[in-house]
């Protein structure tokens, strides 16, 4: 019995049944063992496994189509030595190069600027007029695409 304090009136609380407690607890949470619902497919309820085959893709080149070259088994993955051909490596010095293309794009375009700031800090000694800046930048953009026309011309080889 409770006795509530604002009106003073007593309530009483009878106590559950534990027969109807344990009813209410198997409605909300099934028996995995009886409840067909949360057992698990056996193999033959599931459908067959499918058929899947593979084909090679091919990439145009300048003398055709050829097919890319299977990936060596070697050391590592996407490492070219133990079991490339020629052909393989030539491919991987190609993408080695290539990678260099933006590397020297960028940091050209910023040793001139860098340089064309040093040039007008200390031999124009004036921050007014940044022609260093302005010709640095320049002469970094101007060695960046020469270097991008050597490397592409590199790879064309």
């Amino acid at each position: 019995m409770q006795e509530d304090g604002n009106e003073n009136k007593k309530v009483t609380v009878e106590p559950v049944a534990k027969e109807e407690e344990a009813e209410d607890l198997r409605s909300r949470f099934p028996d995995p063992d009886t409840d067909t619902r949360l057992q698990t497919p056996t193999s033959d309820d599931l459908p067959p496994v499918p058929k899947v085959t593979f084909t090679r893709p091919t990439t145009q080149t300048a003398r055709g189509y050829k097919s890319l070259p299977k990936r060596s088994r070697g050391s590592g993955a996407g490492s070219p030595s133990n079991g490339t051909n020629d052909d393989n490596a030539g491919e991987y010095r190609n993408m080695g190069i290539a990678t260099t293309i933006g590397f020297s794009l960028v940091g050209s375009i910023i040793a001139g600027t860098v340089l064309g700031l040093l040039a007008d800090r200390y031999l124009l000694h004036s921050s007014a007029t940044p022609w260093g800046l302005i010709l640095g930048f320049l002469a970094g953009v101007l060695s960046g695409f020469i270097s991008l026309i050597r490397v592409t011309n590199r790879l064309n080889k």
